[in-house]
């Protein structure tokens, strides 16, 4: 059944939409495509040359975001589909690594690409309620090794022991359902029936597990399924991708302000497994605010709240080396924040 929290919020949320619901609906009177492309970076270079002692040391960091969303409305159908790449890396001094031949090599702060597509199909002409197919992915692109390095820095010669890659991980859900949208501000989709997996299609990321202090496995790195030894200390098998079947509930908000000069969109995902305690939600809420500097030219704030229990992450300490815990842990809230100068264009 469909976990408590999810219940209530879903019950709050219909209850009370119904006084955002007076829009007139002008669909019709607009074009069938919508198309918005952004492109976005942030910079951030320093150079020392005969630093003094204790100024510090040279920096090098570049990334970008490149979203596309492509809405298609007419008569009773909608198409809703949001792409977004979301990449940054960076360098920390120059010359070698310390106790090593190997230059000082880029690290990863981010890699992120996501794809969400929504098709509807409206109860009757005048209704706000949609038969809906909820499709998601979230992946990356480039490879990702210990330390979070862009190469092997432990096994120069040999680079090919990544901890993560291109559909290692990835999460993908597919779900069928009722979409509500009262106006264009709001939409509310709602599944009984959604599937979800978490694939390592590499076998070699694939068995690789998290080992508490006491030598027992806690699980695999990514969550795809492991099988264990009686006492949980040794790795007899694994599968590439772990299946769920559950609920889902998807969120939107959109709207503009100050004369269209500051935008804002916000989703929360919900997610209940039939199969695995289903009163566990998992969770990403997402927001990006748009604030306008030129024509066209944004200062975009995005923001990432995510939860899922069978997903490892590292505990943040900021007394501990490099910020974080070594050991990954179940049962945290990740929290990701990114600023970007953004250039947008409507088609």
């Amino acid at each position: 059944m469909i976990s408590r929290l999810m219940m209530v919020l879903v019950c709050i949320i219909f209850s009370g939409i119904q006084l955002l619901s007076q829009e007139t609906d002008t669909t019709a009177l607009e074009k069938p495509w919508s198309i918005n492309l952004s492109l976005g970076t942030d910079i951030s270079q320093l150079l020392q040359i005969n630093p003094k002692v204790g100024a510090g040391e040279n920096r090098f960091g570049i990334g970008w975001v490149i979203n596309t969303n492509a809405d298609y409305k007419k008569e009773r159908l909608a198409w809703d589909t949001d792409l977004i790449w979301n990449f940054s890396i960076q360098r920390l001094g120059e010359g070698l690594l310390v106790g090593s031949e190997e230059s000082v090599p880029f690290q990863k702060s981010i890699d992120e690409i996501r794809l969400k597509s929504k098709l509807g199909y409206k109860f009757k002409k005048e209704s706000k309620f949609f038969y809906a197919l909820d499709f998601s992915f979230l992946s990356q692109i480039t490879r990702t090794y210990d330390g979070n390095y862009l190469k092997d820095i432990k096994n120069p010669e040999v680079d090919d022991h990544p901890i993560s890659r291109f559909l290692s991980p990835a999460q993908t859900t597919f779900s069928i359902g009722i979409d509500y949208k009262p106006n264009k501000k709001f939409s509310f989709f709602l599944s009984p029936l959604g599937y979800k997996s978490i694939m390592v299609l590499d076998d070699e990321i694939a068995n690789d597990v998290v080992t508490n202090n006491q030598g027992i496995i806690t699980g695999s790195v990514h969550g795809n399924p492991v099988t264990l030894s009686e006492d949980k200390t040794t790795l007899l098998g694994f599968k590439n991708i772990r299946h769920e079947m559950g609920a889902l509930f998807r969120a939107i908000y959109q709207n503009k302000f100050k004369k269209g000069k500051i935008k804002l969109k916000s989703g929360l995902v919900m997610y209940s497994n039939y199969l695995d305690t289903p009163s566990r939600v998992d969770y990403e809420w997402t927001t990006e605010t748009n604030i306008q500097i030129l024509n066209g030219l944004n200062l975009s704030l995005l923001t990432i709240l995510f939860y899922d229990y069978d997903v490892f992450a590292y505990r943040s300490n900021s007394n501990l080396e490099d910020g974080v815990n070594q050991t990954p842990e179940r049962d945290l809230i990740s929290f990701t924040q990114q600023l970007v100068i953004k250039y947008n264009v409507s088609f």
